[in-house]
């Protein structure tokens, strides 16, 4: 499961509407930025028939029409339906999930267009680029590539499926089990039911990919471990093992904790344990956004490091 992390001070109705805000206008900004460029194969939501391309035919409206009724019912399509196409999920792909953690909360990523970190990058490259935090409640807003269970077998085998797809390498001898997170039993009952039909509409989120100049780079790397609300993960195990899952894959790669290319933050949430692979960490302050708004554009990363892992 791909998403976020979101951190915020009490208020989490406006935390969770202005982080909606945030990801549904950058992704507004990129869906058009590809139908532009014409790098969407669907030009038009209506075809020839007047339907939603990709939908059944709609058996409401009357089979004999003239010519008025059909372009108003064209145009009417093409008006509410030209930023999201019928066969994606980008108006509703996001969705916010408990963790029974104050403070603290998980929002599920499904849109199709990119990975999670991609766009969190975009929002914050934004962020960087207007110097407005667009935001009042929300503290903190970073990816998750994957979860899995709290236990060290579970992360060890989830971050070696993430690390090889992270540097592009087969992972086909990799046997991971990473187990599907438990739904609280609040949203069970709503959700229980969704997740056959939503199965293959998880599985075609995008994964993420580093980009060139972290494959050309000096291929160092740094982990960073946070635990709340579960003390059965130790910070020297998940850390070892983290680090053994990485070697395996790719044993070029260094640990340097003074400016790694990469940040590899292990989050345990109660019974849950996200994995985040983080190009721009420090540049992004770490991922918080009402500190990369702020005038001061120097950031000691060597210094802020332990105050990270203590919080």
């Amino acid at each position: 499961m791909t998403g976020y992390i979101l951190t915020y001070n009490q208020q989490q109705r406006l935390a969770h509407i202005e982080t909606y805000r945030l990801l549904n206008h950058t992704l507004d900004e990129i869906s058009i930025e590809k139908h532009k460029s014409g790098a969407s194969k669907i030009n038009s939501p209506v075809n020839t028939n007047n339907e939603l391309v990709g939908s059944e035919p709609n058996n409401m409206v009357s089979v004999e029409k003239n010519d008025d009724t059909d372009d108003l019912y064209s145009q009417l399509l093409r008006e509410n339906c030209s930023k999201y196409p019928a066969n994606s999920k980008n108006k509703f792909g996001f969705y916010s999930v408990k963790t029974h953690i104050s403070n603290c909360s998980f929002i599920l990523h499904q849109t199709n267009l990119l990975s999670a970190a991609e766009l969190c990058n975009r929002v914050f490259e934004r962020l960087l680029s207007t110097s407005n935090a667009e935001s009042r409640y929300v503290l903190r807003l970073m990816p998750v590539v994957n979860t899995c269970r709290s236990d060290l077998p579970s992360l060890e085998n989830c971050v070696l499926k993430a690390w090889s797809n992270f540097l592009g390498l087969a992972s086909c001898k990799i046997n991971t089990k990473c187990s599907k997170v438990e739904v609280p039993l609040d949203q069970s009952n709503d959700e229980e039911n969704a997740n056959n039909d939503n199965e293959s509409s998880i599985l075609h989120v995008p994964k993420q990919i580093a980009c060139e100049s972290t494959l050309n780079g000096s291929k160092t790397f740094m982990i960073v471990f946070k635990s709340r609300g579960f003390k059965a993960i130790t910070r020297d195990d998940a850390i070892r093992r983290t680090f053994e899952a990485i070697k395996s894959v790719d044993s070029s790669w260094n640990l340097c904790n003074s400016s790694p290319s990469v940040v590899v933050s292990i989050t345990v949430l109660c019974k849950v344990t996200c994995i985040s692979l983080l190009e721009n960490f420090f540049k992004y302050r770490k991922y918080n956004i009402a500190e990369v708004c702020s005038p001061s554009t120097q950031y000691d990363c060597t210094n802020n490091i332990k105050n990270d892992e203590s919080k």
